[in-house]
């Protein structure tokens, strides 16, 4: 059996590693703050910069994970798709359409309310 071409282009599974990175750096700059500056150093580190290095690390790793996990899902989905009839697919076209909606409205207050740094890339994941 050939191995197909990714569903996904390799620039949106990229964009989306990325969003995972500036999230988890995010967290690891807030982390870094609550530690607070104890006067600890790691050659010209200090914490905020070792809790938002560690946090890029984690979410590099996770941002692969994530990305291989949607691509092969999206694969699946695809070939799910072609054994579907036109309403089923225009059903769930609608539910699609209804819970990206929903999805965008509950994560919206995340962006009036939270650190912009962890807030919009987890906006733009949703």
């Amino acid at each position: 059996m050939a191995h197909r071409a990714s569903v996904v282009p390799a620039a949106v599974v990229e964009i989306l590693r990325l969003c995972v990175v500036v999230f988890f750096a995010g967290v690891g700059y807030s982390v870094g703050r609550i530690v607070g500056p104890h006067g600890t150093r790691l050659g010209p580190f200090d914490e905020i910069a070792l809790a938002i290095i560690l946090g890029s690390a984690i979410g590099y790793v996770l941002g692969g994970v994530i990305a291989r996990l949607t691509d092969r899902t999206l694969r699946e989905a695809e070939q799910a798709l072609r054994e579907r009839s036109a309403e089923q697919l225009l059903a769930g076209l609608a539910g699609a359409v209804l819970g990206t909606l929903v999805a965008a409205a509950l994560s919206w207050p995340l962006l009036v309310l939270g650190t912009r740094a962890i807030t919009l890339p987890l906006f733009a994941f949703v």
